[in-house]
């Protein structure tokens, strides 16, 4: 699932639970509670792409607006939302579809997609190949299986040739395009067994051509070793010869999938760099041949002592990149230190039949998907806490702390929004902008000018930015400027309405720019880098 359609899901989520309240109520709401609900959707929805929505609680809020201060009872209030719940469950009917990500696949069952235009077939095929050990995700639309690739990597692809209105030739070329980079077996089903069929299916990419009707145990067969060829290509290309390790090719697909589980299911995530100390004196001294063996030998070690969920990579030469699902930065040093300590007592023997013994640093930092999901970043981060270990004298652990990466002191950033979708897109945009051009943040969040205030965020920081959304349940924006002192700060306004008065009376108060909603996250994103660069700048 992208990150928009978690924005999505979630927006859904809290119009329907706060409407099924209502509809549940025999008390009279109050016509302020109504409005700010539906200024709240109309800022948020149309920025998450749901502008239908959008539209239709700003259409809401207008009828709130002639109506007045009298309250809302269950049949009125029944009435203004019955067109914003019709296009709630439209929307969730059109998205009911939804694929989990890799890391959420049983990992024993493989994965193949099935695109067949012919229902009562395509269950047939898919309910006996469940039976044999396959997970199997069925498409009568070629075009959902195609988008379908982004999220869920699959190890074989069925496609019949004839999708009614579509191409399945045409399909197979979007589909070789898509996974050009990965080794995704083809096999193409047809009735037509003409030659001319089979050489343009193999010019554009099948792997395997078979004519229906078939027999079920032969397409098992053939997907089978379609399967199997699969596994031992990706062998070759993502295993170290001499470790049995992982290499550095297969980290990048592993850490998106773990990040995408961290988004989800909001586990922690850290990654580490293991670095062998002084590994070329062991190579020049007792030769290559043992410094194969403790390569080998370290890889057993570390991999004996991690769960089956983490994955353990070598990185290149003596450098090895440790994923660790579910494990903080702080618990994974405790690991890591526990492993050096065991580590460091085995005895190696050189041919000469001489022991010694290793050592190895390491940098371990914890990811957070909500600012970058940035292979690059991170191991950077971890990089620069293993240069700490070494230059303090080496075997030992390091967690990676905001000081080793900048100079500049890190840019305080308030953000005071009581939409909580758009609290956590809003939150996401700036770490996400601040990762992307290596500027230090700190971000406070807050749901109300009360909060912020009674918070004393302002005494303790002598400059920062701070985003704020002009209309909150409460104290508005526009009355948490009057009660603190906000000149030493840049402030960013933000308002799902361009109210003349209120806009005048935030410039003079001292904000220095304002963003309406809906509004496009890349402009939003270009103010944020723009002021925290000038903050940065003068820090």
């Amino acid at each position: 699932m992208t990150k928009m359609k978690v924005y999505q899901h979630k927006l859904i989520d809290n119009i329907r639970k706060k409407l099924s309240e209502w509809l549940s109520s025999n008390d009279e709401i109050d016509s302020s509670e109504v409005r700010r609900f539906f200024h709240s959707i109309s800022g948020t929805a149309p920025t998450i792409d749901l502008e239908k929505i959008g539209r239709l609680a700003s259409e809401s809020m207008k009828i709130v607006d002639r109506r007045g201060e009298a309250g809302w009872n269950r049949k009125s209030i029944q009435d203004i939302i019955s067109p914003l719940l019709k296009e709630c469950y439209q929307f969730e009917y059109e998205n009911e579809i939804d694929f989990p990500m890799m890391a959420d696949i049983n990992e024993k069952r493989k994965i193949v997609f099935l695109v067949e235009n012919d229902t009562s077939f395509l269950i047939l095929v898919k309910d006996y190949l469940e039976k044999r050990g396959f997970h199997v995700f069925g498409f009568t639309d070629a075009d959902k299986a195609i988008s379908a690739l982004y999220d869920v990597k699959p190890d074989c692809i069925l496609l019949d040739i004839f999708l009614g209105d579509q191409n399945g030739l045409d399909t197979l070329s979007h589909i070789t395009k898509t996974v050009q980079k990965q080794y995704v077996p083809v096999v193409m089903m047809a009735e037509n067994n003409s030659d001319s069929l089979r050489m343009e299916s193999y010019q554009k990419g099948a792997d395997d051509f078979i004519q229906k009707p078939f027999l079920l145990e032969e397409l098992f067969i053939r997907v089978n070793r379609q399967i199997e060829r699969k596994g031992f290509v990706d062998h070759l290309i993502l295993v170290d010869e001499l470790t049995r390790l992982y290499n550095r090719k297969y980290l990048r697909n592993s850490f998106t999938q773990l990040c995408a589980k961290q988004w989800e299911e909001e586990l922690a995530l850290s990654i580490a760099f293991l670095d062998l100390d002084y590994f070329k004196n062991v190579n020049d001294q007792y030769g290559h041949l043992t410094g194969d063996t403790v390569l080998k030998e370290f890889s057993r070690f570390v991999h004996k002592r991690i769960k089956p969920e983490e994955v353990l990579v070598r990185y290149g030469g003596e450098e090895f990149v440790l994923l660790s699902p579910g494990i903080s930065a702080q618990k994974g040093k405790e690991r890591l230190e526990k492993i050096l300590n065991e580590f460091s007592a085995f005895a190696f023997e050189a041919e000469g039949g001489q022991e010694f013994t290793c050592t190895f640093s390491s940098g371990i930092v914890e990811v957070d998907a909500y600012v970058s999901t940035s292979l690059s970043y991170w191991l950077d981060m971890a990089d620069l806490a293993l240069y700490r270990s070494k230059e303090n004298g080496r075997s030992q652990v390091t967690v990676f702390d905001r000081s080793m990466s900048s100079s500049h002191k890190a840019v305080s950033v308030a953000l005071l929004e009581d939409d909580p979708i758009m609290q956590v897109l809003l939150a996401n945009t700036i770490k996400q902008t601040a990762s992307d051009h290596n500027l230090p943040i700190e971000i406070s969040k807050f749901e109300s000018g009360e909060q912020f205030l009674e918070s004393g965020w302002i005494n303790q920081n002598q400059k920062g930015m701070v985003l704020l959304n002009i209309f909150m349940d409460g104290m508005s924006g526009i009355e948490t400027m009057k009660q603190a002192d906000f000149n030493p700060f840049t402030v960013l306004m933000l308002s799902a309405e361009t109210k003349k008065t209120e806009m005048i009376q935030a410039i003079e108060l001292g904000v220095a720019d304002y963003v309406i909603k809906p509004f496009s996250i890349q402009s939003l994103e270009n103010k944020i880098l723009f002021y925290l660069k000038k903050l940065t700048d003068h820090s």
